[in-house]
């Protein structure tokens, strides 16, 4: 079969034996940059993951998660009553921002992380002592008072115990 004869559009021409044209000397440095970047550093933010950021009370929801995963349910509790006071009633009445904000409903479905506290909480109020009491600083004989009790005024009357 003989080719001699042939045309071939120009907009399929390819110059130097079916290779494309080699970028410009600019065009080539965007594309395939060389040179010194020793200069360039990693950068590193130190962020709260989403369920946390979301969290209205600021939990430690990772390390509860974790304790959980790996039966050590008391240390679960106490990690929780760090930052709440009531993981009882808020895994019950929440609405669970963390949940909406969890990177694993991107994959399948969010953690149920208001399951999880209302279940650590539901444990520590089985328990015959309440593993803090041992925790807690001796009285001062300081007085405060705390206007409201709903779940603010009862959980700033529990952090300033605890101080």
């Amino acid at each position: 079969m003989s080719v001699k004869g042939t045309r071939v559009p120009p907009h399929l021409q390819l110059p130097i034996a079916g290779v494309t044209p080699p970028p410009t000397e600019k065009e080539g440095q965007r594309l395939f940059p060389t040179g010194n970047f020793r200069f360039f550093r990693p950068v590193y933010k130190d962020k709260l993951p989403p369920c946390n950021n979301a969290c209205p009370t600021g939990e430690q929801i990772q390390k509860y998660l974790d304790y959980v995963k790996h039966d050590r349910y008391l240390d679960g509790y106490i990690t929780i009553l760090h930052d709440n006071p009531m993981p009882s009633v808020t895994g019950r009445v929440c609405y669970h921002p963390c949940e909406t904000a969890c990177n694993r409903g991107f994959h399948d479905e969010p953690i149920g992380i208001r399951s999880v506290e209302r279940f650590l909480g539901d444990y520590g109020l089985q328990l015959e002592k309440n593993p803090i009491i041992d925790t807690l600083p001796p009285l001062s004989g300081k007085k405060v008072a705390i206007v409201g009790s709903g779940p603010a005024g009862l959980a700033a009357a529990y952090h300033l115990r605890r101080r």
